[in-house]
């Protein structure tokens, strides 16, 4: 499966030119037909509830990230990868700014309680991933659950779901 790098369109894999934009491919973006860049996962829709258009179901999606680790984590190594995008929306106010963990005070150890916010935003864009892998245009009725592990440090194990859809009118126009 390819994707037309000027208006995101999901093509067949042989495609030469965009039947939708009328974009021609240069050798080097035939090259790269399999990478899914950040405009195309950004333009699927993820949310909670359903799509008012036609669309069949491709299957479900799922990610799971956690923080537990003394030294490194699965969330810790995910913000190093999308840290850039996480600063920038710390500056425009859209994820809180990190606190200090205060906790230690009154006997409880916890690591990174102000991380959920960011492993909010991993969580969407890891769905948002894996739904393009698939050729999902959108993820319907996405859900997800945060178990915290309080014995000892506090961990927290943030599990997101939902069923990647394709929307109907473009399986009409690329077949």
């Amino acid at each position: 499966m390819r994707y037309c790098t000027n208006c995101g369109q999901r093509l067949n894999s042989s495609a030469e030119v965009c039947w939708k934009c009328g974009h021609a491919f240069s050798s080097e973006e035939a090259a790269s037909a399999g990478d899914v860049d950040d405009a195309i996962r950004s333009s699927i829709l993820v949310t909670t509830g359903d799509v008012e258009k036609e669309y069949e179901i491709i299957g479900p999606i799922y990610f799971q990230v956690s923080n537990k680790g003394l030294f490194s984590s699965q969330l810790g190594q995910l913000k190093a990868v999308y840290a850039e995008r996480i600063e920038s929306m710390r500056a425009k106010g859209q994820i809180g700014e990190p606190r200090a963990d205060w906790g230690f005070l009154y006997g409880e150890w916890s690591a990174g309680q102000s991380d959920f916010e960011a492993a909010f935003y991993i969580a969407v864009q890891e769905l948002q991933k894996r739904a393009a892998y698939l050729g999902a245009d959108a993820v319907v009725h996405m859900r997800q659950d945060i178990d915290l592990d309080t014995h000892g440090f506090q961990f927290f194990y943030l599990q997101m779901y939902g069923t990647a859809v394709r929307y109907s009118a473009y399986r009409e126009g690329t077949q």
